[in-house]
């Protein structure tokens, strides 16, 4: 099933809904908090990764991407999104370069090692061609300071009176709290 056909059984019925790395899914990211925010009961988690432009992109990054500026917003105009849908801004994660480095890094490894054992599969040409163009891009100096990605923890704005910290060792408690929940 396309992850955008997800239909949950009530609406508002999630303590905890995520998605990371995937807005994609849903439009982007507007359109995965406003999906997520459905799903998420009053007063459940919303927890979001998504990329944000470090920088203003220049032509030739877009194009050596295959992306638009509105692709993603910047660290700021992400952060006010959840405020259209009711959500409080908890927490923000930004990766720092190195975080970034491994991502992409595991992306291409895991990308070869598909391929490698699914040297029939028919997808096989294009995934290997657009791996190879993200590693070019990225690597060369051209596009490695203008992505980056980060983090973004929303809550509904009628739970929370006090700010709280949370962080990726926070996520195994969060999920294990909300364990046994519908």
């Amino acid at each position: 099933m396309d992850g955008a056909d997800y239909e949950p059984k009530a609406r508002e019925s999630f303590n905890l809904v995520a998605c990371i790395g995937a807005s994609w899914i849903y439009g982007g990211h507007r359109g995965t908090l406003k999906a997520l925010n459905e799903m998420a009961a009053p007063g459940g988690w919303v927890i979001v990764g998504e990329p944000y432009w470090q920088r203003e992109p220049t032509a030739e990054y877009l194009e050596a991407i295959g992306q638009k500026r509105n692709a993603y917003g910047t660290h700021y105009e992400n952060m006010k999104v959840g405020q259209e849908f009711g959500l409080k801004l908890v927490y923000t994660l930004v990766s720092n370069q190195d975080d970034w480095d491994r991502y992409e890094a595991l992306q291409w490894y895991a990308a070869d090692e598909w391929a490698s054992k699914n040297p029939d599969d028919p997808d096989v040409g294009e995934v290997l061609k657009r791996v190879r163009e993200d590693r070019e891009n990225g690597s060369s100096g051209k596009c490695r300071d203008t992505l980056m990605d980060k983090i973004q923890t929303e809550l509904e704005v009628n739970i929370v009176s006090e700010p709280i910290s949370l962080s990726f060792e926070h996520l195994d408690f969060i999920v294990e709290s909300f364990q046994g929940t519908s």
